[in-house]
């Protein structure tokens, strides 16, 4: 799009926007209405984080990647912001009591994941890589669970002190 002030070439924020940012803000300044009007042509809320931010493009929901990870993945275990937040704050994972912290990319070593129901989608709580994955291995199965903890509790070629005996 062409510019009406300068003939320069630029990308409108808006659907109705004939001029460039440099011309928009010089008539706002002349006319004094650049504060009321800029935070609503160039800025809006984080549909997230409700931090204000600038935007890039005119369909930007969110102010950086990581609130459009963590609403994504809020939404897919219906938490709402509050109770997303109490969850990945604890900072520890709820089975072995290891510190880490929660981390969108997962499976690093001290990353905290979120553990739920894959029948009900009903989130559990935080755990760490390693009781993660054992979880997932069992598939959730009590039963096979239990069986690992006989198996291991007769063991004899573990060293003492690493079972429960």
């Amino acid at each position: 799009m062409i510019c009406i002030n300068c003939n320069s070439e630029f990308s409108p924020f808006v659907h109705n926007q004939t001029r460039c940012r440099p011309c928009v803000t010089l008539q706002q300044a002349k006319d004094g209405s650049h504060k009321k009007i800029a935070n609503k042509l160039f800025h809006k809320n984080c549909k997230w984080c409700n931090n204000t931010f600038e935007l890039k493009t005119t369909a930007q929901l969110y102010c950086s990647s990581i609130c459009r990870i963590h609403s994504k993945r809020a939404s897919v275990y219906k938490l709402d912001f509050n109770d997303y937040y109490d969850l990945i704050n604890r900072k520890e994972c709820d089975v072995c009591k290891s510190k880490g912290d929660f981390n969108h990319r997962h499976h690093e070593e001290m990353s905290l994941a979120i553990d739920h129901c894959h029948t009900t989608n009903k989130v559990r709580g935080l755990l760490c890589n390693s009781c993660n994955v054992a979880l997932g291995n069992v598939k959730d199965d009590i039963g096979r669970l239990r069986k690992l903890i006989e198996y291991l509790e007769r063991a004899t070629t573990i060293p003492s002190g690493s079972t429960l005996k």
